[in-house]
């Protein structure tokens, strides 16, 4: 009978073998690939945004929202985008002294950075497309609420956060088909939105929107994204080095 779940120590060397991968994709699909994912975790922001503002004061606004968020995910995963609080992942075939450090960081830095064009995207379509004000202030009010945190809250909610991502994407890599990746990552994603720990390419997008709409500074953007990326990195370190660690 075939098997359902990878165990433990053939789900690291699957991660290590898809690590080594990302570091010899070419420039040009990881650049398109980034895109993609940051356009996909808009979209999942997009989707708890709206659910928030149609059920403004029930408490079952978040609850489901944090659901409608995961689709971002599922989306990266089953779509093979290039997410970069995932990509922390990559310390496993590094650890492992499979992948440089320079190889690693490069994909580090390229995908950041288009996760950051692909959820500017999407805000920009979004603002424009979707012609909600209210939809749009309600955005621009995660983005301010997001600034307002002192740099340890903001480095800490993201350690959290890709501690829970991280997992997610592990969990996911158990599975052999769609629907348990999908099942699996689900409830993961679920819990880091539900308790507001924060995503440095899910603020992007919420970023981006405040920015367009004049709500929020640039400046402001960045001493947000800063320890919030700072956060996801080490949150993902931890877990990536803790597991490959174990299951040598």
């Amino acid at each position: 009978m075939e098997k359902i779940l990878l165990t433990p120590k053939e789900t690291i060397d699957y991660t290590e073998s898809v690590g080594i991968k990302k570091t010899e994709n070419t420039t040009k699909h990881t650049i398109l690939a980034a895109i993609l994912a940051g356009f996909y975790i808009a979209l999942g922001g997009l989707g708890y945004s709206k659910v928030l503002n149609i059920m403004t004061g029930d408490p079952l606004g978040v609850i489901i929202g944090s659901i409608t968020f995961s689709v971002g995910l599922m989306l990266v995963l089953i779509g093979g985008a290039e997410l970069f609080t995932g990509n922390i992942l990559l310390l496993v075939a590094h650890n492992r002294k499979k992948i440089a450090t320079s190889r690693m960081l490069r994909n580090w830095i390229i995908v950041w950075i288009f996760n950051l064009i692909g959820a500017c995207i999407m805000a920009a379509l979004a603002y424009y497309a979707l012609e909600d004000p209210e939809l749009m202030e309600k955005i621009a009010n995660i983005s301010l609420s997001k600034t307002n945190h002192s740099f340890m809250h903001s480095l800490a909610s993201g350690v959290l956060c890709n501690i829970v991502v991280c997992l997610a994407v592990l969990m996911s890599y158990t599975a052999k088909d769609g629907v348990s990746k999908i099942i699996i990552s689900s409830f993961l994603i679920y819990v880091f939105v539900l308790l507001g720990f924060q995503h440095s390419v899910a603020n992007m997008f919420y970023h981006a929107i405040g920015v367009i709409s004049g709500e929020v500074l640039l400046g402001a953007v960045f001493s947000n994204l800063i320890p919030v990326t700072i956060g996801n990195i080490i949150g993902g370190s931890a877990v990536a080095l803790i597991y490959s660690a174990i299951y040598k």
